[in-house]
């Protein structure tokens, strides 16, 4: 039954190799237009429905890529976009009647280094939409003692609406419609999911039953639990949202711990094997028949790339991993043991989509380029500082604890180096991890070598070498296989939303685990072992006296690594899959808060010693505003800016109990809104030129406005700009470009009213206008300005200037900003009438008179 349909066009595979061969699909309901459509809703279509559903696709396809589809049919008979070549999954929103909207799920890693999320589609098999991740942890402090020492003094409600604040900012990053979220997960340690949910915490900080006793202290079950986006203060969800939480072992064997040995399937497997996570908190899980060992350590950030001069974690331009190439002689001569050896290091980056490329080699001593490689370093992350160490001490680099170049520093590319500080905190990070094992090792009678398999996980055990880490003391020598995870704590969060049962699956594993939980804080064999690691990393302790040391306290010893392992890399990233649209990066998640203090002189000897420069000082009218960064500050561990404060007025626990941002909303000076404001706006695909409305020119434009607007459209009635008029009473204005690839939206830019109801108005969605062709209520003035015969006397209404047209303000979505500033105000835009539109070409864009070329205000207004 041949026949004329929806006319929507396809492009078969040939046109992908150039040869521009198209076709397309004629009216027959065995075409495939209108099998795949039927088939995905389940059900008969009319052709103005297949259109519809044609089109719904297309649009969904340009929210999760940015670029609209452009359908071809590959050899194997999937739907793809040609610009992307990305497989396109038909589902069944098109024009059923009656669809819900798609269901989305997040998952969330409270990492002690950082956030880390990422946004799943329900309705597509659990597939991952998006990945956020910020580059610190939003608490003060290096390390989870850090954070829980900040919570205890400035109150647990603090530490919750920061933290929560910087989930908020997770969230939003994931780019996607919240209305659509039903479930969200999360995964980490004690203290994190405990701050997350504003519980106690002190049974986390003290370990004395009588001290808890004392205080009144109950702890809380930390059991396996959903509970609704309402309980969680500050979370920016709608309330029925279902959070699950999962359980802890004990109250401190954490949901992370057990996400590793699930995640790995160690339990499974009946082998001597020992599974840790080389993060901050460093969790560790030995596993010796059927028994469970646990332990943690805060080994501190350096294995992360913090506390490192200039490290950085695991993102996009860090230096990940590093090898010696020897030169071709040995002129050291006399007193050879404490030169360099000749030769170059070879360095890896991290890409944007956070594979290892080569980075530039270099000359370690004067730091002098050699050759230049696919990617620019801007720092050194964990893995990196580990494979320097490694190769380091190959090439005399290193004896530890000096660093033997003429100036102490290593030199890597770009500026980037590696000093003795660094080689301290690193070396107290390693230190720490091997003390765990060979911890956990006594508490089970076992002997390090006795350690079949070794698992690592967290981003560092991801991307480092395996075997270097091995060679400095990471992983135990004498283990035959080494599996490298990724991230465990967010893939049991991925594995919980897709389906709810695995919470109560991982509640019964908790409950019956058999375990033995090791608390190296009160553990003498850990105090024992650790002394010696310090001793050796920061004094040079010989390994042969450390060796001594261990046997004469009973304690496994270390051996030397004979056979090389085997080592299994499951996954490439430490987040496998980015999702369709790919990764975002939060660098700024701290919030800031600022503090004028009686007496001080503005000396800045405070903002002058803290080391991780997380203090600004400015002069105001009463004093000197001091602004802290949460993020970057070492918190109440460090101090050096109280004791540097000459008139001792400074007073950190000031900072801490400001009101927070989530609490009071930013506040922003004009200067902080036009940049965030403008470098948004310059990444706007189809905005050729951004810059700030100029107040003079405010009375110019309104005057102008009111001239255009006594004239008709088409002689069927007055124009009222509105939204000119809006954005015009707006706190910053912004007057922008466009050009004829600007992306207008579905949003009407047009309506008609009678009064102060909406009688017509443009439809700009193709798929609404197809519906709209069906119906007999409504009569198309244009092809897409559509009149409701129901709310109008037609024409008569209009012959009598009963109605006006309106030009309305609009949601500026395409301006999205990474700040906190959307919390608090809105972003809008308006469309200048002609006479505007002149007078804007003229004085901010040189009179350009280019086919296509348009103008747009953009104003900013508190919500």
């Amino acid at each position: 039954m041949p026949g004329f349909c929806c006319q929507v066009e396809t492009q078969c595979l040939a046109s992908l190799r150039g040869e521009h061969i198209k076709h397309t699909t004629a009216c027959t309901r065995c075409g495939r237009w209108h099998i795949d459509a039927e088939k995905a809703v389940g059900g008969r279509l009319s052709c103005s429905e297949v259109q519809a559903y044609w089109v719904s696709i297309k649009q969904q396809h340009a929210e999760e890529t940015g670029h609209p589809a452009r359908i071809v049919v590959d050899e194997g008979g999937d739907w793809r976009c040609m610009t992307c070549l990305e497989k396109i999954q038909l589902s069944p929103m098109g024009q059923k009647r009656g669809n819900p909207m798609p269901k989305l799920a997040i998952a969330m890693d409270l990492g002690t280094s950082g956030f880390r999320g990422q946004a799943i589609d329900l309705d597509q098999g659990g597939r991952i939409i998006s990945t956020a991740v910020t580059t610190r942890h939003p608490l003060p402090g290096a390390n989870v003692i850090d954070h829980l020492h900040f919570a205890l003094e400035a109150g647990v409600h603090s530490a919750h609406m920061v933290a929560t604040s910087a989930v908020n900012r997770v969230i939003d990053a994931l780019k996607i419609d919240k209305n659509q979220v039903v479930r969200m997960a999360v995964c980490g340690n004690p203290i994190q999911l405990s701050l997350f949910q504003e519980i106690e915490i002190r049974d986390l900080a003290y370990a004395g039953k009588q001290k808890l006793a004392s205080l009144g202290v109950i702890p809380p079950a930390r059991d396996a639990q959903i509970v609704k986006a309402a309980d969680i203060a500050g979370l920016d969800l709608a309330p029925e949202v279902d959070v699950l939480i999962p359980p802890a072992v004990q109250h401190e064997i954490g949901a992370d711990a057990l996400a590793m040995m699930i995640q790995t399937g160690m339990l499974e497997k009946d082998e001597i094997a020992i599974v840790t996570d080389y993060g901050t908190n460093a969790e560790m899980a030995l596993v010796v028949k059927g028994t469970v060992y646990t332990g943690s350590t805060a080994a501190g950030p350096a294995m992360e790339g913090q506390q490192i001069e200039d490290g950085l974690l695991a993102l996009p331009g860090a230096i990940s991993d590093v090898d010696f190439i020897p030169g071709e002689g040995d002129d050291r001569g006399i007193g050879a043991m404490d030169k360099p050896r000749g030769g170059l290091l070879e360095t890896k980056v991290l890409s944007p989509d956070m594979s290892a490329r080569a980075g530039d080699t270099v000359d370690p001593i004067s730091g002098k380029t050699v050759a230049k490689g696919e990617l620019e370093a801007v720092g050194i992350t964990g893995t990196g500082v580990v494979g320097l160490i490694s190769q380091g001490l190959k090439a005399n680099l290193i004896r530890i604890p000096r660093i033997t170049t003429f100036d102490s520093e290593i030199h890597l590319p770009n500026g980037i180096k590696f000093t003795e500080k660094d080689l301290l905190e690193a070396g107290k990070a390693i230190g720490s991890v091997r003390a765990g094992h060979i911890t956990l090792c006594k508490e089970a009678g076992i002997r390090l070598e006795d350690i079949e398999t070794a698992y690592m996980s967290g981003a560092s055990g991801t991307y480092v070498d395996a075997l270097k880490a091995q060679a400095i003391g990471m992983i135990p020598a004498g283990v035959r296989t080494i599996y490298q995870v990724g991230n465990t704590s967010l893939a049991m969060a991925r594995d919980m939303v897709r389906d709810v049962d695995a919470l109560w699956k991982m509640k019964a594993m908790a409950d019956d685990l058999r375990q033995h939980h090791c608390m190296f804080a009160a553990s003498k064999v850990f105090e024992k072992v650790y002394i010696l690691e310090i001793s050796y990393w920061t004094e040079g302790m010989p390994l042969k006296q450390y060796q001594r040391f261990l046997a004469k306290y009973g304690l496994p010893a270390l051996t030397e690594v004979e056979t090389l392992p085997e080592v299994i890399k499951t996954v490439d990233r430490d987040i496998p899959d980015l999702g369709y649209r790919g990764l975002r990066i939060i660098p700024d998640i701290g919030e800031k808060k600022s503090v004028v203090f009686d007496g001080c002189l503005g000396d800045e000897g405070c903002v002058e010693v803290c080391p991780e420069r997380a203090l600004t000082m400015a002069a105001v009218d009463d004093g000197y505003e001091i602004t802290i960064d949460l993020a970057l500050c070492d918190g109440v561990a460090c101090r050096r800016c109280e004791r540097a404060c000459t008139e001792k007025c400074f007073d950190l626990m000031r900072f801490f109990t400001v009101p927070s941002l989530a609490e009071t909303g930013p506040a922003r000076n004009g200067e902080d809104v036009d940049r965030i404001i403008l470098a948004a706006l310059g990444c706007v695909t189809g905005l050729k030129g951004t810059c700030p409305l100029r107040s003079e020119d405010f009375d110019a434009i309104l005057q102008k406005e009111e001239e255009a607007e006594e004239r008709s459209l088409m002689g069927l009635g007055k124009v009222v700009n509105t939204g000119m008029r809006k954005i015009l009473t707006c706190e910053r204005v912004y007057v922008a470009l466009t050009a004829m690839d600007f992306d207008w939206g579905c949003q009407a830019t047009l309506i008609l009213k009678k009064g102060d109801e909406t009688v017509g108005e443009e439809v700009r969605d193709e798929a609404a206008l197809a519906a709209l062709s069906e119906r007999k209520d409504v009569w198309f003035m244009h092809k897409n300005f559509v009149i409701y015969k129901d709310r109008i006397s037609f024409p008569q209404d209009i012959m009598n200037k009963n109605c006006h047209f309106e030009i309305p303000c609009l949601p500026a979505g395409f301006c999205a900003t990474d700040d906190d500033l959307h919390e608090c105000r809105s972003i809008l835009y308006a469309m200048p009438a002609t006479l505007s539109d002149v007078f804007l070409k003229t004085h901010y864009f040189d009179g350009v008179d280019e086919q296509g070329t348009g103008t747009i205000l953009v104003g900013i207004q508190r919500s």
